[in-house]
């Protein structure tokens, strides 16, 4: 008995499997297609080229931006410290904000702690977190007397530490590998709002196939 699959039964035309198989094939490839452009008018690659934002994001990793100005605390974000010169950083300090550097001994290790206004921050993330007053010093201590001398205005005295004040219009971000990071404890201090060119979303790791990451964490619709 022959079967009736492609014919009119009651009126109604029946696919077979494969054809099925094929429409769903050429919808995805649609949306797949739709979501890539979609996404290169949203977001914008930058290469991560140091290792400043270790253990976060390593040498080589590709990172996606969004340009916006909703940013908060813990974001990473894309600074241009000055023509065509960008920096991956995170933020710590919004306009305001009192930022202060310390050091601890905790049952004799040198804890390293970041305060905004008087509460430590919990920061999991960074490379280093404890480590002898050498280190310390590397991360903050050098860095900060430079700024200390050359933005004496910026800083306040609370008991026996200087804080730093984060200026109208600013942001203070800091890298997570502080040991060799470069950014708002270093000279150039807060940077303005404005040279904040987005907040990242995505990342590809160095290696990895960008297509497959992308999919498995932007297009995927499951």
């Amino acid at each position: 008995m022959k079967k009736h699959i492609n014919r009119n039964i009651f009126g109604k035309k029946h696919s077979s499997l494969s054809d099925q198989i094929g429409n769903l094939f050429i919808y995805f490839c649609v949306y797949l297609v739709l979501m890539l452009l979609i996404f290169s008018m949203m977001y914008t690659a930058v290469l991560v080229d140091g290792t400043s934002m270790e253990n976060t994001y390593k040498d080589g990793d590709i990172l996606y931006y969004l340009s916006t100005d909703d940013i908060t605390y813990g974001d990473v974000v894309i600074v241009e410290v000055y023509k065509g010169h960008e920096i991956v950083k995170r933020v710590i300090g919004l306009e305001g904000d009192k930022i202060g550097f310390d050091i601890i001994n905790n049952n004799g290790t040198n804890i390293y702690q970041l305060t905004v206004n008087g509460k430590v921050v919990l920061e999991p993330y960074i490379k280093s977190i404890a480590g002898n007053s050498k280190t310390y010093y590397n991360m903050f201590g050098s860095s900060l007397d430079s700024l200390i001398k050359i933005q004496p205005e910026k800083f306040v005295q609370n008991g026996k530490k200087l804080e730093y004040v984060v200026g109208e219009n600013e942001v203070f971000v800091l890298g997570d590998n502080r040991g060799v990071s470069i950014d708002s404890s270093y000279h150039s201090g807060a940077f303005n709002i404005k040279q904040v060119k987005g907040r990242v979303d995505f990342m590809v790791e160095k290696d990895n196939n960008v297509l497959f990451s992308l999919l498995k964490d932007f297009f995927w619709p499951f």
